[in-house]
């Protein structure tokens, strides 16, 4: 990360950044994950979620307060449903706009 970011300060473009995690919520409402692993997995992986780790090495190295985190919270959640709202209600797109930037442009 150090250097991706290094890289953007540097005016040298974007860097991919995998981060491999586990996924410990179904997919979708309708996704019974049970169906394909074991609830014992689930629940080791949710003690090691990373990004709950991190929250709590903020909290712990006094960066960041649990009430801070909470508004953080909250303003990313209302982000989120307006955005989601905003999708909801706005036109349906053109269908050849299906393709729209998925492909590259043909070179002659």
């Amino acid at each position: 990360m150090k250097e991706a970011v290094e890289r953007a300060y540097r005016g040298d473009g974007p860097t991919l950044v995998e981060a491999k995690t586990y996924r410990p919520v179904p997919h979708s409402s309708d996704d019974d994950d049970r169906s394909y692993r074991p609830r014992e997995e689930v629940e080791r992986w949710k003690g090691q979620d990373p990004l709950l780790r991190f929250q709590q090495y903020l909290i712990s190295e006094g960066i960041i307060t649990p009430t801070q985190l909470q508004e953080y919270d909250a303003q990313a959640r209302a982000e989120v449903d307006r955005a989601q709202a905003e999708a909801e209600n706005a036109p349906a797109p053109a269908p050849h706009d299906a393709l729209a930037d998925v492909y590259a442009p043909l070179e002659d």
